[in-house]
């Protein structure tokens, strides 16, 4: 039997939803190999910051995206820290859930969200860097199956991943 969506609490309800509904939305890929047409500005979260770190060990760099809490620069409170992976597709989700559920709806602690990304020129730098650092050993069949969803995504047959 299962549990009334009244019995769950906030928290559970939360997290359940960030991991079962995580959404994915892709830039728009040009017919130029490796390229994102922007067309208009980019969109800017409230209250996050940007940031650049090179990695020695893996010799790249990667976009460390910051969300903080509204209140966080007028006040000497410590916040506990949630680290997003997959923060070029699901960062803006997160974020924008935990700060509305802790800062506007005090259902959950109000929290500090980290988003590791990776600099995209194109979906196969996401790919690339993805694969390089979670997946547990290098396979060719791994390498292919990207390189055929990319292919269908991107209508173009050039890519290597």
């Amino acid at each position: 039997m299962f549990k009334s969506i009244k019995n769950i609490s906030p928290t559970s309800f939360i997290l359940s939803f960030l991991f079962i509904f995580q959404l994915s939305t892709y830039p728009q890929i040009s017919e130029q190999p490796n390229t994102i047409i922007q067309k208009y500005d980019e969109v800017t979260l409230f209250n996050t910051e940007k940031r650049m770190l090179h990695s020695e060990i893996v010799n790249d760099d990667f976009e460390i995206y910051i969300s903080l809490p509204y209140l966080y620069a007028t006040t000497d409170t410590t916040y506990p820290v949630l680290f997003c992976l997959d923060a070029n597709i699901k960062f803006g989700l997160i974020s924008t859930v935990i700060n509305t559920q802790g800062t506007l709806m005090k259902e959950i602690p109000e929290i500090i969200v980290v988003g590791i990304a990776y600099p995209m020129k194109g979906l196969e730098d996401w790919v690339i860097g993805r694969n390089r650092d979670l997946t547990p050993t290098k396979k060719s069949e791994h390498e292919q199956y990207w390189v055929d969803r990319l292919s269908k995504v991107t209508g173009r047959n050039d890519i290597v991943v």
